[in-house]
């Protein structure tokens, strides 16, 4: 029935009372319904035809009735009805069921089961809007509820007035509660009644009251002071209530009589404790890095062990040319003497060093391409120079010219481009203005993706195995040498 039906027949049924009927007829109160749009909607206020129709969003408003009974007695009714177009609008949900139970009840709402009666129609139900199997009946039953069962359920009533089918439904909402399980509160801490304390020192005093399980907010504890609350000066107090599953969940309350001279607040030493140990371990682990692996390294080769048959453990080239005397002989010094006896002599590392290891009478490039395939690591041995200095004191041809140069491509083809290689890069000394821009491009390259290593040549220390530069350069270093192998 269409909304202009329904009106009619209110105003037909006014139209039998007079006004003075009218002002005698007894007023019930007001009813509100919240529908959801396409579905059909009775009101039965009296025992006569019933009306129907399924309500559409400019069907939403007030509606007003009158009926006379046969003792003359006459009634207003009216109702206001809301129309919603998304059946997951809250206003349309009939309240909350929720509770600790361990099988819950979904009960249909009682003016659609009221139809369903009426009508000999039939139940069904959806949770969260998707349909339930063989749930038929006008209570739905949940055995065993848990957390996963949470959801909103909805009543559908499907029933039939003069050869139409016709569909009303009403929602709920589940809620699963924690089990709760109440107990006469009990003192756990002090267990004695008296606390020593020294005469113009804090003292903090534990309380801790077990009340149950699950039973946060109904319970409280507090100190006092002969009797009284202590809000005086010289107290201060926290609670902290602890909400726990096990079976003992104590609210906790630190008290704190101080001295006049002012107010401490007492903190929970354990988080604090906690928070301080893991910085202390991050900051060991800063520290001590590089110490830990140089430590561990060893074992772990051992258990994951690989068969690599290459002959070196590193290729050594560095740059003799357009050198100061004194850069030269420093870049000597460490070359021949310091990394060898650091390197070799106490690590037992099998270096190949350019120029030192070269054999007389073979190809030099040859030599230098072979041993470069046959090394783990390729290590560069830098010194930096101003390019004030070389232009003053050397020609620019001089920088990695004739044989040196053809060596050096041939090692930076491999740094850049081999991926199974390694490469460590160490400075001599001190970055001076103009820095390593008389490198060629290919190992300025390498330098902008890793930083040299810088060994200071004037460090009393610069040739002790236990020296800061060394452990970093052992990290570079293949984990097993050459000559463990």
């Amino acid at each position: 029935m269409d909304t202009l039906r329904l009106l009619l027949l209110i105003v037909m049924a006014t139209s039998a009372c007079d006004c003075a009927v009218m002002q005698m007829c007894e007023q019930h109160n007001s009813e509100f319904f919240n529908l959801l749009e396409g579905e059909a909607f009775l009101f039965q206020p009296w025992e006569i035809d019933m009306d129907h129709y399924e309500v559409q969003p400019e069907d939403a408003g007030v509606y007003f009735a009158q009926h006379s009974d046969e003792d003359g007695r006459c009634h207003n009714y009216n109702v206001s009805i809301k129309v919603f177009r998304s059946e997951r609008d809250t206003k349309l949900l009939y309240g909350k069921i929720k509770n600790s139970d361990s099988n819950m009840k979904v009960p249909c709402p009682g003016w659609i089961k009221s139809i369903c009666d009426d009508h000999n129609g039939t139940f069904s139900w959806m949770k969260d809007f998707k349909p339930l199997e063989d749930q038929n009946k006008n209570v739905l039953l949940i055995k065993n509820a848990r957390k996963k069962d949470e959801g909103v359920y909805t009543c559908v009533c499907t029933w039939m007035h003069n050869q139409t089918v016709y569909r009303s439904s009403g929602s709920r909402e589940l809620i699963k509660e924690e089990q709760r399980v109440h107990h006469e509160p009990k003192i756990l801490v002090p267990e004695t009644s008296e606390v020593l304390a020294d005469k113009g020192l804090e003292k903090k005093l534990n309380c801790s009251v077990f009340c149950g399980v699950n039973v946060l907010g109904q319970c409280n504890a507090r100190w006092e002071v002969t009797g009284r609350s202590i809000q005086t000066d010289g107290y201060s107090q926290s609670i902290d209530n602890v909400m726990d599953n096990s079976s003992k969940s104590p609210p906790r309350l630190y008290c704190s009589p101080d001295h006049r001279e002012g107010i401490y607040f007492s903190f929970d030493v354990e988080n604090v404790s906690i928070l301080l140990s893991c910085l202390l371990v991050a900051v060991l682990l800063k520290c001590f890095f590089i110490d830990i692996v140089l430590l561990v390294r060893p074992c772990l080769s051992q258990i994951n062990r690989k068969t690599d048959t290459r002959m070196y453990d590193a290729f050594v080239i560095y740059q003799m040319e357009c050198l100061d005397k004194k850069s030269e002989n420093t870049l000597h010094q460490f070359i021949t003497k310091i990394l060898p006896s650091v390197l070799e002599d106490k690590y037992r590392y099998r270096l190949f060093i350019h120029g030192r290891d070269d054999l007389p009478g073979q190809d030099h490039l040859e030599q230098v391409e072979s041993c470069v395939q046959q090394s783990k690591m390729l290590m560069f041995v830098l010194t930096p120079a101003s390019g004030s200095e070389l232009t003053e004191q050397h020609p620019a041809g001089c920088q990695y010219s004739g044989t040196e140069g053809f060596s050096l491509q041939i090692v930076l083809h491999h740094a850049l481009i081999q991926s199974d290689i390694g490469v460590i890069l160490i400075q001599i000394g001190d970055t001076v203005p103009g820095g390593f821009t008389h490198l060629p491009p290919g190992l300025q390259h390498l330098i902008m993706k890793s930083a040299p290593l810088r060994w200071r040549h004037e460090s009393r220390w610069a040739a002790a195995r236990n020296f800061r530069f060394w452990k970093k350069v052992r990290y570079l270093m293949p984990a097993v040498p050459a000559a463990k192998r």
